[in-house]
């Protein structure tokens, strides 16, 4: 992988995405985790965000600047399933505008290997990465059809 891409490294992450995976987890479960989820790979793709200091406030003591973000924060998630990461990333952005984008996926594993080379300049925040795709395409071990999972559509 690329410096655009970041798999994350952290423990807590590791432990709720091995939860995430286990097929008998109800749907409340699974949206919980994929919440806690969002909301710690939020605070990682943020850590590199540039600060703006040009307010002058008030503390019950004394004048200080204010630390603010100096970029303006969207949340584009891709539809359906990344509608459930909005919640998470809001706890950090909660000021976020809320774009929608939605993509037809067709199995691919050289997605990302593409998505690299055509837009190089953009970070991408992981909590995991498999590698394997079966003679379906399905990713292995997977997450199964989290669509149908989060929206408790499997019947």
């Amino acid at each position: 992988m690329t410096g655009s891409v970041h798999i994350s490294q952290h423990p807590v992450v590791a432990t709720k995405l091995s939860q995430l995976r286990e097929a008998s987890q109800s749907s409340k479960a699974t949206r919980g985790l994929v919440h806690d989820l969002a909301t710690l790979l939020s605070y990682e793709a943020s850590v590199d965000l540039a600060l703006t200091h040009e307010k002058t406030l008030m503390s019950p003591y004394e004048p200080f600047q204010s630390s603010e973000l100096k970029q303006r924060i969207a949340l584009v998630p891709v539809l359906r399933s990344g509608l459930s990461l909005v919640d998470g990333f809001l706890a950090m952005f909660p000021e976020a505008p809320i774009l929608h984008l939605g993509l037809y996926r067709e199995k691919s594993k050289p997605g990302l290997a593409q998505l690299q080379k055509e837009h190089p300049e953009v970070q991408i925040y992981f909590a995991g990465v498999d590698e394997n795709l079966d003679g379906n395409g399905f990713i292995r071990p997977g997450l199964g059809d989290i669509g149908d999972r989060l929206m408790n559509t499997a019947f």
